[in-house]
């Protein structure tokens, strides 16, 4: 049974359990087809009202962005949105929202992904949520301190023959483990040490006969 709908192809977050209201953050998608969308790509914050019986949601509060986003996660920490877009950045928005405050403000642009391609992929470590773990074109994969985002790490060498990173993943029972996934067709385990966050090793390669498979999510 359809309880609310969105007419908008959107990248979406939900509101963290603390946040009430519930909200729903929907920013343009990059896999928007309609080239005029991309002119005026927005984040709309969408109230999760169920006690309304309208279906179609109302935007509380739309923000004019610079790209099409390609994901969008929202921080359980701090409120803040994360946005992974097709222009290579990653763009941080506060978010403030209350029943007598509502805002969405863009707070920080981190610019040092090089592949050219989507940022495909974004997680928040959730022992230190102040690490960011992102994934771009060219086996591009960045580590990053939001407390200090201007030099972010790597864990290793780009795996080979590079392509897309479409999906990574922080284990949510042990820090140091991190999972990947690539559009080649092969999952990757990789531990990292947990005050440096540097590589360790490799510890498990996956490779399963799945390609041409362009969207592949994967779950600790």
């Amino acid at each position: 049974m359809r309880v609310k709908e969105y007419n908008k192809l959107a990248s979406i977050a939900c509101s963290p359990y603390s946040v009430y209201p519930a909200y729903i953050a929907c920013a343009t998608a990059s896999e928007q087809s309609d080239l005029t969308i991309g002119i005026n790509s927005t984040i709309d914050l969408l109230k999760l009202d169920l006690s309304n019986t309208q279906t179609e949601l109302d935007i509380a509060k739309s923000l004019q962005i610079e790209s099409r986003c390609s994901k969008l996660i929202w921080s359980n920490n701090n409120n803040n949105l994360h946005s992974g877009c097709e222009n290579t950045k990653i763009y941080i928005y506060n978010t403030t929202t209350s029943a007598d405050d509502l805002n969405l403000n863009l707070l920080d642009k981190l610019e040092k992904h090089q592949s050219g391609s989507a940022i495909n992929s974004l997680d928040l470590n959730p022992f230190q949520t102040n690490l960011l773990a992102s994934g771009a074109g060219a086996s591009e994969i960045f580590i990053w301190d939001l407390n200090n985002p201007l030099v972010p790490m790597t864990p290793g060498s780009k795996q080979q023959p590079m392509d897309d990173v479409n999906c990574v993943a922080w284990n949510r029972q042990v820090f140091r483990l991190k999972m990947i996934i690539h559009l080649i067709c092969s999952c990757g385990i990789y531990g990292l040490l947990r005050h440096l966050c540097v590589y360790s090793k490799d510890i498990i390669k996956i490779f399963y006969n799945l390609c041409g498979v362009n969207k592949i999510q994967i779950y600790w």
